[in-house]
């Protein structure tokens, strides 16, 4: 899939996180790879980045994501 290509809901999501078409990181790709490969070897997984993987970073270029917090459950 091309960067073009995106489903209309999902280039949205990506605008409103961050992202635009032009955004440009290919400087950062395998330092960006490297920080997940060694963070899962941390956690006790071997992570392979294959081409495709490669290509969405690559034209994605890391949109801000924000994690949501869990809320405290109460009893």
């Amino acid at each position: 899939m091309s960067c073009d290509q995106l489903a209309p809901e999902v280039r949205a999501w990506l605008i409103t996180n961050g992202w635009s078409p032009g955004r440009d990181i290919a400087e950062r790709t395998d330092e960006l790879i490297q920080v997940r490969v060694q963070d899962a070897r941390r956690q006790g997984f071997a992570l392979t980045p294959v081409p495709a993987a490669v290509h969405a970073i690559l034209c994605l270029s890391s949109p801000d994501v924000t994690t949501p917090r869990p809320t405290a459950h109460r009893s």
